[in-house]
């Protein structure tokens, strides 16, 4: 019985080792590029999280250029657009390729009655992309004092 299941496991390890070389050299099937979908789904590694009321993203972005990258909020979705240009290393004969230099299209909920989207500010350092969008005004928490007649 066991045997049937290490059997499953090393198909689905096969499975995915060919993908993920499909993935980080699409040249091998054929392509130039992969369709964006196949890659947007996890890249590029993000940390998003609350910092004393504002929504703070941390994209990991390294290898691309500022020019290449475009933030824009549409319908409460932050969208972030990465278009890196074609052609660049073309001519190279690869022993490995491991690095995604891929058209890459994510979006994120940002509900803009909470957030204001207007105010947002996003900085390049190291790699990482900061995208902070700060909390609405009137969304802040606050305390209510309540008069008790007597």
């Amino acid at each position: 019985m066991n045997g049937d299941f290490d059997d499953i496991f090393k198909s689905f390890d096969g499975a995915f080792s060919i993908l993920d070389s499909i993935l980080k050299n699409p040249e091998s099937i054929g392509v130039s590029r992969l369709p964006t979908v196949l890659v947007s789904s996890a890249f590029p590694p993000a940390d998003i999280y609350d910092d004393k009321g504002d929504m703070v993203f941390e994209l990991a972005v390294a290898g691309y250029k500022e020019d290449e990258i475009t933030i824009k909020f549409e319908d409460d979705y932050l969208k972030l657009a990465i278009v890196p240009p074609t052609g660049e290393h073309e001519s190279r004969k690869y022993l490995q390729k491991g690095i995604k230099r891929c058209e890459v299209k994510s979006k994120y909920f940002v509900p803009s009655v909470k957030y204001d989207a207007s105010q947002a500010v996003a900085k390049l350092a190291d790699g990482i992309l900061t995208i902070r969008v700060p909390i609405r005004e009137a969304a802040k928490p606050r305390d209510v004092k309540i008069n008790i007649s007597k």
